[in-house]
């Protein structure tokens, strides 16, 4: 899937998520906009065995309010 669009025609809103990947298929973009404005992203990247080491969110919310979320993560 590489991307959904949802129309909403109550409120009159388009919202479309974009998805990226890499080689070995992990998502590693995920954009949502809606009538053409960002608001929000999700970037993620793995490590040598796919698995998830580091995401940051970005949601921009009303009034263009910004909110960041960075976390990585340590496999044992």
């Amino acid at each position: 899937l590489q991307e959904k669009v949802d129309t909403n025609l109550e409120w009159g809103t388009v919202t479309s998520n974009q998805y990226t990947y890499d080689l070995a298929g992990n998502q590693i973009l995920d954009e949502t906009f809606q009538n053409g404005a960002l608001n929000f992203k999700n970037h993620c990247r793995y490590d040598d065995n796919n698995n998830l080491i580091e995401e940051k969110i970005i949601q921009i919310g009303q009034e263009n309010f910004i909110e960041i979320i960075h976390h990585s993560i340590t496999y044992q």
